[in-house]
């Protein structure tokens, strides 16, 4: 079982290039980084709506949000530095915005039936 998420938040460099963009993650980043060992799933998720900081034209900073599941935090964002001049990237996603972080797990519960 993984014991760690990595989370990255990005946007496409525009909304008229919104299609290519998911089509870019979904069929190629996101294989690319699944092919890494340490990576077991990836989730993408659209923003639905902005609780905080309050968005002043009503739209989520993050538009998208990829959750992946791996093994170790560290060593998952250490395998993706490494990994970098090998991934096919495109300039379709809005990079000097993009934010990417690894969390460890502290805690854990689950609801009761």
């Amino acid at each position: 079982m993984s014991k760690a998420l990595m989370i990255a938040l990005s946007n496409p460099v525009s909304k008229e290039r919104e299609e290519e963009y998911n089509n870019w993650y979904n069929n190629v980043h996101a294989k690319e980084l699944m092919a890494l060992p340490g990576f077991h799933s990836v989730r993408r998720y659209r923003a639905a709506r902005q609780m905080l900081p309050v968005s002043e034209d009503g739209e989520p900073t993050y538009r998208f949000m990829a959750v992946y599941e791996v093994d170790d935090a560290k060593e998952a964002i250490q395998t993706i530095l490494d990994n970098d001049p090998t991934f096919n990237m495109s300039d379709s996603i809005d990079f000097a915005n993009a934010f990417g972080v690894a969390f460890e797990e502290i805690f854990s519960a689950k609801a009761e039936s």
